[in-house]
C-alpha cells in the first residue's frame, strides 16, 4: 500500500554555529569578548508517507492446512514490515551527496547548492589518474567506472580520514560502519600488498579468512549484506556499479506519526471465513547530516 496523496511534509530545525576561531588575547577589563554569531537555521525535510500490507486468509485455509497458518502469516508480515522499513532508510542513505569513485582520487568541490535548506551538501569529483593523481576533473562520473575499479582498503581509509576531518561521530568506539555487497567483499579480501586486507590477516589473525568475514579493518566495522545496492550496467561498457556506504552517527532523521503496528481486520463476514492480517506505518526518513555519510561507487571483478 502506498497512497498517492502523500503531501504532508515535516521539518526538523537544526541550529548550526560558526566555528570559534582561536583567540590568544589576554582578557582584561578593557577587552570585550566577541559575540558568537549563529548561522541561519536550515531544515531537514522529511516526507511523511503511509506504508502497510494486508494478507487475507480464509477459514478453509486455516482448517485444511497441516501447519499453523496464523503463525506463518505473522512471520511473513513481520519480515515484510522489516524489509519495508529497511528500504525506506536505505533509499535515503544511498542518496547522500558525498561520494567518490574507487580507483580515482577524491577531491571535494563545493558546488552551487540548489537546495538552500541544506547548505552543507557537497559532491565529490573524481579523476582518471588513479590514487596518486589529485587533479580534479568534474566531467568524470560513474559511467567511467570499470570492473577494474574495485574497492580497496586504501580507498576506505581515505574516506575514514575525511569523516574524521569532518568531526563525524563514529558508530561504535572509534570505528565507523560500512555496508558492502558480497561481490565487493571478495574484491576487498583479495586486495593484496602491505596496505591490503589480506596481508595482515595472513600473517597476524587468520580467523576472518577461515570465517569468510571482512570484520573490523582500518577504522571501519564492515557489514557484508546481499542488499547492498548495485547499479546494473551503469559503468563503462555496461559494467555494474556497486555502491558501498561508510558512515557514523547522526546520519538519518525519522519522523514517525504511527509506529509499525500489526492488527486484524474487522469481522465483516458473519461466518468468520475471511479475516485479514495487516500492518501499518506512517512516517518517513531523511538525511539529518551529510558530513557523517559517504558513498563509494566502484566496480567489481566478480560482477
Amino acid at each position: 500500500m502506498s497512497p498517492t496523496n502523500n503531501a504532508n511534509v515535516g521539518y526538523i530545525p537544526v541550529q548550526a554555529y560558526e566555528d570559534v576561531a582561536e583567540d590568544r588575547h589576554v582578557l582584561d577589563e578593557v577587552v570585550a569578548v566577541d559575540q558568537q554569531q549563529a548561522k541561519p537555521l536550515y531544515y531537514v525535510r522529511i516526507r511523511v508517507t503511509e506504508h502497510g500490507k494486508r494478507i487475507g486468509r480464509t477459514k478453509l485455509l486455516r482448517d485444511s492446512a497441516y501447519i499453523p497458518v496464523d503463525e506463518q502469516l505473522v512471520q511473513k508480515m513481520t519480515v515484510h514490515a522489516a524489509d519495508t522499513m529497511d528500504a525506506l532508510a536505505a533509499d535515503q542513505l544511498y542518496d547522500g551527496r558525498q561520494w567518490r569513485s574507487s580507483g580515482h582520487s577524491p577531491e571535494v568541490d563545493g558546488y552551487s547548492v540548489t537546495d538552500t535548506e541544506q547548505p552543507f551538501n557537497q559532491v565529490v569529483g573524481v579523476t582518471t589518474g588513479g590514487l596518486v593523481n589529485d587533479s580534479y576533473d568534474p566531467d568524470v562520473n560513474r559511467t567511467d567506472i570499470t570492473s577494474d575499479h574495485t574497492l580497496t582498503s586504501r580507498v576506505s581509509a581515505r574516506i575514514v580520514a575525511r569523516l574524521r576531518d569532518a568531526s563525524a561521530m563514529p558508530w561504535q568506539g572509534t570505528d565507523f560502519v560500512g555496508i558492502m555487497s558480497n561481490d565487493t567483499a571478495i574484491d576487498f579480501q583479495e586486495d593484496t600488498g602491505v596496505l591490503g586486507w589480506s596481508e595482515p590477516h595472513k600473517r597476524v589473525d587468520t580467523t576472518p579468512i577461515y570465517a569468510g568475514s571482512v570484520g573490523r579493518y582500518r577504522g571501519v566495522e564492515w557489514i557484508v549484506h546481499p542488499r547492498a545496492r548495485k547499479l546494473e550496467g551503469a559503468g563503462s561498457g555496461g559494467a555494474n556499479v556497486h555502491q558501498t556506504l561508510i558512515f557514523g552517527r547522526d546520519v538519518l532523521a525519522e519522523w514517525t506519526k504511527d509506529e509499525v503496528r500489526a492488527g486484524l481486520e474487522p469481522e465483516f463476514d458473519p461466518w468468520r471465513r475471511h479475516i485479514g492480517l495487516t500492518w501499518y506505518y506512517q512516517g518517513g526518513f531523511a538525511i539529518f547530516r551529510q558530513e557523517p555519510l559517504w558513498r563509494i561507487e566502484h566496480g567489481s571483478a566478480e560482477n
